[in-house]
């Protein structure tokens, strides 16, 4: 494994939090900016998932939603050493229809896009990945 995870770094930037801005998709399409953690585009930075997201069976934490209190919302505990790697990134549309779909403006050039990398833990020895286009 460290073979290929060497090879993946090498192809790769090793991006942390400051370099990175979050993408949540189910939020994507968020026309009145209800989730101000998420899909807010800032220059120089590359999209990510937003990590908090993923079960990586370290615990969470359940908040409130103000928009939706019926439905608590999950943050799960990420490794200390969480290391993520974007391998590649692009805004456009990679669609093959044309679909008319708001996006919100914090978006920037990143309306449209991709993102696919790895996140890396060595002292919780996991390896996630991610595909995401929105």
């Amino acid at each position: 494994m460290n073979c290929l995870i060497n090879t993946i770094i090498k192809k790769s930037s090793n991006h942390n939090p400051a370099n990175c801005f979050t993408i949540e998709e189910q939020f994507v399409n968020d026309p009145v900016g209800r989730y101000p953690y998420a899909n807010r585009y800032v220059p120089g930075q590359l999209p990510v998932p937003r990590m908090e997201s993923f079960d990586f069976g370290l615990g969470y934490t359940e908040h409130e939603d103000p928009n939706y209190p019926e439905l608590p919302v999950r943050t799960y505990n990420l490794p200390e050493d969480l290391e993520v790697h974007v391998i590649e990134a692009d805004s456009g549309y990679f669609w093959k229809e044309k679909v008319e779909v708001f996006r919100p403006q914090e978006l920037g050039p990143w309306k449209h896009g991709f993102s696919r990398g790895v996140a890396l833990s060595e002292k919780e020895q996991m390896v996630g990945y991610w595909v995401m286009v929105w």
